[in-house]
This record gives structure tokens, C-alpha cells and sequence, in this order.
């Protein structure tokens, strides 16, 4: 979604280094929706909540494991 909306506003996309090039694209983004708004659009928080979650959840799964994965 973040990409479709930097499509619309004219910022060229390169699909096939997508998942290399997501964190300059999420920059762009957030820039994007401040200049309009005046603060982040919503899919920056979810976007950051989301991976931020999703560490936390696999350094937890590490540490209570019962086999060890290092």
C-alpha cells in the first residue's frame, strides 16, 4: 500500500529491488504524508509497529525455546 501510494504521487518505484530498497521507500513515505497532513500517514506506524513486534516476538522465541537456536 505504501508503494501504491508512491506510485500516485509520482515517485518511480522499482519493483524488482523492492524488499532492498523498503526502508528508502518508508522515508519517502513518511516525507510524503508529512508535507500533505502535517504528520506521519498510518501505514508508517503500523509498518514500524509491526517489525518492531515482530523482533521482540522472535528474540522471546529464542530465549524460551526448549531447543536452543544458537
Amino acid at each position: 500500500m505504501i508503494v501504491s501510494y508512491l506510485s500516485r504521487h509520482g515517485v518511480k518505484v522499482n519493483f524488482w529491488l523492492l524488499r532492498y530498497k523498503m526502508i528508502g521507500y518508508l522515508r519517502q513515505y513518511r516525507t510524503l504524508t508529512t508535507e500533505e497532513n502535517g504528520k506521519s500517514g498510518g501505514l508508517y506506524y503500523g509498518y514500524v509497529v509491526f517489525t518492531g513486534l515482530g523482533v521482540v516476538l522472535l528474540i522471546l522465541g529464542a530465549v524460551f525455546a526448549e531447543t536452543p537456536f544458537f
